[in-house]
């Protein structure tokens, strides 16, 4: 099963692939790191509240969230930004900080979740 997010109707995020893609012809790609793409991924999936800092390290780190400062965090939120800014100027009030709370999705942009099963692409091919 793999997940797709249309945010703002014209940018795809696909958590599996740590890939933002502008929708507009043009198709222009950008690969976050693995931590920046599950920051973003935990902040879509709760996009109606704060997520609290603490939440983020199990989710994002797993086990070793328990080793993670707080500033690795910020720095990661601050990549995330970077490339959203990199998108469009726009997007970069896409994340907002609570400060010494947590950050939250900013429920000015739309966020519609696709979930679709892995085609096997040699069912497509015929012998």
């Amino acid at each position: 099963m793999l997940k797709r997010y249309i945010i703002d109707t014209n940018l795809e995020f696909f958590p599996q692939n740590s890939q933002l893609t502008v929708l507009d012809g043009d198709n222009f790609t950008i690969t976050l790191n693995t931590p920046s793409s599950r920051c973003l991924e935990l902040l879509i999936e709760r996009r109606f509240n704060l997520v609290p800092q603490h939440d983020f390290y199990e989710y994002v780190w797993g086990d070793e969230g328990k080793d993670i400062s707080v500033n690795t965090l910020y720095q990661n939120i601050a990549l995330l930004r970077k490339a959203l800014k990199t998108i469009s100027k726009k997007y970069e009030v896409m994340i907002l900080t609570v400060p010494k709370k947590g950050f939250k999705f900013n429920e000015i942009f739309s966020v519609l979740e696709n979930i679709a099963t892995e085609v096997d692409n040699h069912s497509l091919t015929s012998d």
